[in-house]
This record gives C-alpha cells, sequence and structure tokens, in this order.
C-alpha cells in the first residue's frame, strides 16, 4: 500500500453515502440467471443498466423468484450532483473487492492506498495515487463516476455470482453442444474462440457461450452461460457476414482497443439453442497456421494453464486442490492442441471431425 493525499476525497466518502441513501430515487431491477445462481441488478444509472443488458440479454430471468438456485442482489445508487455511484451488495461474503480488480487489470497498476480512520479502502492507479478511483468497505463500494469503472463493477458482481456456486468451475472459455458431445474451446484472447465457436453454431450446434464455460465438478456438466457474441473484424463464416448485412448491430471499442460488432447469437442462429451437455472434447488454440491441425494429448499438471480459469474458480483454494479438481474434470475427455488454419469453415472441419470420430 502507498500513501497519498488523498484525505479530502477520503473524508467526504461517508457523507457522499448518506446523501445516497438519503435522496432514494427509482430503480430498475433485473433478474439474470448466470449458470447456477441469479444476480438480481437494481440500478438507476440507465445507461449502466442497458449495458449490462445487452451483454447478458440471453441470461435475463424472468422470474428470479421461481428459480431454486443462491440469489445474489447488486444494487447502483447515484449523486449526480457529486459524481458519485454506491453500489452495494446483498451477500456478505464477497470476493475481496482490492485484490480483484488489481488481478482483473493488471496492466492498469492500481495500489492500495493507505485507509483512513473510517475504514474505507481506497483504489488508485500508481502513477497518480492522490486521485482514487475506487473505495471499498463492507458490502458496499464507491466509484467516482469521472473514471472508468463500469466494467470493474459489472465484472465483480457476475464473479461474485459465480462464487456462490460452490460445486460449479468457470473459465475464459467457449463451449458447445456437438450432438451428444460436450466441446470446450480455450486460447488466449484473439486466438479465435468466438470466430471458431460461432462458425460452428452456424451449422445448427449447440451454443452455451463463447466467454464463460461453466462446469460442474462432479458430473463433468457444461452449463450454459451465454453473452451477447463481440465479434471482431476479420476472416468468419460467411453465414456471419450475411446476418451483419442484414442487420444493424451494435459496434463497440473493447478494453484491448479493438473494434468489435456485438449480437445476440440467438438472433444470429436461432437453431444453435443451448442445452447442458456433459464435457467429452477439449480444445486448446496453440497458434495460427496455413492449415488447420489437431493434436491429441494427455492431461497434466501442465496444462492447467491452458484451461484459462477464471478468478472465482480459485479463491481461496490452495493450487493443489484446484489442480486435482482441473484434472478430473478432464480425465474422461478427449484432449487436443489446435491449429487455427485456413478460413474458420476449415477449422470447424475438423473439429467436427475430430469429435465425430469418437461416435462410431
Amino acid at each position: 500500500m502507498v500513501a497519498s493525499d488523498a484525505a479530502g476525497w477520503q473524508s467526504n466518502l461517508s457523507a457522499a453515502v448518506e446523501e445516497i441513501k438519503r435522496q432514494g430515487g427509482s430503480q430498475q431491477s433485473d433478474a439474470y440467471q448466470l449458470a447456477r445462481a441469479v444476480l438480481v441488478l437494481a440500478c438507476d444509472d440507465e445507461m449502466f443498466r442497458l449495458r449490462f443488458q445487452e451483454k447478458f440479454a440471453e441470461c435475463v430471468c424472468p422470474d428470479e423468484v421461481s428459480l431454486d438456485y443462491p440469489h445474489i442482489r447488486c444494487e447502483i445508487r447515484t449523486n449526480f450532483r457529486a459524481g458519485v455511484s454506491l453500489v452495494s451488495f446483498s451477500n456478505p461474503e464477497l470476493l475481496d473487492p482490492v485484490a480483484f480488480a488489481m488481478s482483473l487489470l493488471p496492466d492498469r497498476e492500481y495500489v492500495q492506498v493507505l485507509p483512513g480512520d473510517d475504514g474505507w479502502r481506497l483504489l488508485a492507479p500508481r502513477s497518480n495515487p492522490s486521485t482514487p478511483i475506487l473505495a471499498f468497505r463492507g458490502n458496499n463500494v464507491l466509484v467516482d463516476r469521472h473514471q472508468s469503472w463500469q466494467m470493474i463493477v459489472a465484472q465483480y458482481a457476475v464473479s461474485n455470482a459465480m462464487r456462490l456456486q460452490k460445486d460449479v468451475l468457470f473459465f475464459h472459455a467457449a463451449s458447445l453442444a456437438l450432438r451428444e458431445s460436450g466441446v470446450m474451446i480455450s486460447g488466449a484472447k484473439g486466438a479465435g474462440k468466438t470466430t471458431l465457436s460461432l462458425t460452428l453454431a452456424s451449422r445448427g450446434h449447440g451454443f452455451l457461450g463463447d466467454e464463460y464455460a461453466a462446469l460442474r465438478a462432479d458430473t463433468a456438466e457444461i452449463i450454459p452461460m451465454r453473452t451477447s457474441a463481440s465479434v471482431r473484424s476479420g476472416p468468419r463464416t460467411p453465414k456471419l457476414d450475411q446476418f451483419f448485412t442484414e442487420h444493424e448491430c451494435q459496434s463497440e471499442v473493447s478494453v484491448d482497443g479493438t473494434g468489435r460488432v456485438r449480437a445476440r447469437v440467438s438472433d444470429i442462429f436461432p437453431a444453435a439453442r443451448p442445452r447442458s451437455v456433459r464435457l467429452t472434447h477439449a480444445f486448446f488454440l496453440r497458434r495460427f497456421s496455413s492449415r488447420p491441425r489437431v493434436e491429441p494429448i494427455m492431461p497434466q499438471a501442465r496444462h492447467l494453464s491452458l484451461l484459462s480459469p477464471l478468478a472465482p474458480s480459485l479463491w481461496e483454494a490452495s493450487p493443489g486442490h484446484r489442480a486435482i479438481e482441473f484434472l478430473k474434470l478432464l480425465a474422461n475427455a478427449q484432449c487436443f492442441y489446435l491449429d487455427v488454419g485456413g478460413s474458420p469453415d476449415d477449422t470447424a472441419d475438423l473439429v467436427e471431425k475430430t469429435v465425430e470420430e469418437s461416435w462410431v
């Protein structure tokens, strides 16, 4: 932690929170089924609410009370005059917010500012520790609306919903259902997960998600958790190009600065309906090549990093314990390195052929 001259900002935190609580105000409430938990988002920031709703549109739960799943409630109340928002959570056992924010965006080099007497923990850029952007105390997060806060808050809310699911492991991966086979596709950012998974979805295979893969630890069942697809420019299946030509879709710039087009997969490929299926095949995207190629591998501890586990699946657990759980997941699955090559359809052909060979 570092010291700073942020005492002025810090001294006003409690007063800002009390003012937000007094002012009341209307909040729109939406519920989202995220694998086997429900996140209820109550928000008076319409822009944040709509952006979250657009990304998780296919997770909207019309009647959260009817689902026998654990729930977490996130409320966002704003003092527009002061330029701050108070984010409050119902669950008392939250992920450590400071450690989470610092691990989520390591390239921003956040540092924790020495706390004051009122118990607030401040997070600020290392380059400017006197200007905090987030403050944490108990189940409350106070954000400076003049800074970039939306992505951290959204990911923190989703990750805490993931953490409620003790029997589910989460990965940054795509997942699909090819007939009765559950397929997970893992790889680094930009490796082609979304392009390949959407190409397979264009052929009618069940699309379970391309950003989060949720797997039950006891049964290796993949649980659908679909977000709207964020598609970067570049080679893609002609069916996807045809959809973008015929429909007006939302354009956006991702965190890495690349231009994307966002659309709901249920609108693009209605036949690619999600369903739970047991994991039988795992493909680890390795590199780009002139033509696609698969290489069978026997999963070992050194392959665990290729799975890209998300923070809620690692929090407060020893590396050895999680390694055993991850290896158990892959024990009954056929695993492959996959080199992406040729057109997206060429690589999809190879994935289909590889999976089909286990059906006969």
